[in-house]
């Protein structure tokens, strides 16, 4: 959930994308002269990952899927990690995002308002319908390094894959390895089951709406949204009222 929200509402569709991918290579000098460049030069081009219609895979949009009912009953793990864009160009944030609601509620973390997104997921997802569960997490271990970014985006995958890779062995302590037990333990008993819960486990329980998720880290636990109500509000006056959705 770390895109512009409007994107929940209103997917490209593959031939658009098809189209400014065309424009980015054009614009690049040609595909040869694209392969030739850095990784920094490819990431300055604006490229942008984000969900699409295809018309195949993807046929509607997030809220279009809830409202017509389609959401089909299957459990769902769904979260964020807890400083989910730190280091991450401004330009990167769309639309005013984050400027627009994390000054009204300066206390909030980006994993607080990330995570009262994934409840009114929740709260949408029930009220088209489906009868599946929603599992929301918010990712709270800090990956080690020459720096401290906190728990950045995509820092959570050596731990839900429970793989350590050697250019970082410098860093890795015990406690990551635990942690990389623990998460994978519940991908696993998700996958096999539907529920993340097993032997040895923390208890995970499904989101009920209440804004509360499961904090994962090296001691995990259950906690409460201190400023969702708050942040809800602040979702509202920038028209982006998530809690609407659902079957009509």
């Amino acid at each position: 959930m770390s895109y512009p929200l409007d994107i929940i509402n209103t997917y490209p569709k593959l031939s658009d994308r098809k189209l400014n991918g065309d424009r980015i290579v054009e614009n690049a000098g040609g595909l040869e002269a694209l392969r030739n460049m850095s990784t920094e030069e490819v990431y300055n081009l604006g490229l942008f990952a984000a969900p699409c219609i295809d018309g195949t895979y993807v046929t509607k949009n997030f809220r279009e899927a809830l409202e017509s009912g389609m959401a089909k009953d299957i459990d769902l793990i769904t979260g964020v990690v807890w400083n989910d864009i730190n280091g991450t160009d401004e330009s990167m944030r769309g639309d005013g995002l984050f400027t627009s609601f994390m000054v009204p509620v300066p206390e909030a973390t980006e994993g607080e308002v990330l995570a009262t997104v994934l409840n009114g997921v929740a709260i949408a997802r029930e009220k088209g319908g489906s009868k599946g569960k929603t599992y929301v997490l918010e990712f709270n271990h800090i990956m080690p390094g020459p720096v401290n970014l906190g728990a950045f985006h995509g820092s959570e995958i050596p731990y839900f894959l429970n793989y350590f890779s050697d250019f970082r062995k410098a860093f890795w302590q015990k406690k990551d390895y635990n942690v990389g037990k623990i998460a994978s333990s519940y991908l696993i008993n998700f996958s096999k089951t539907g529920s993340p819960n097993g032997k040895g486990l923390v208890k995970w329980n499904p989101s009920k709406g209440d804004y509360t998720h499961f904090v994962m880290k090296a001691k995990s636990e259950e906690q409460k949204i201190k400023h969702a109500d708050i942040i809800v509000e602040e979702f509202k006056k920038a028209g982006f009222d998530f809690l609407q959705y659902g079957k009509k």
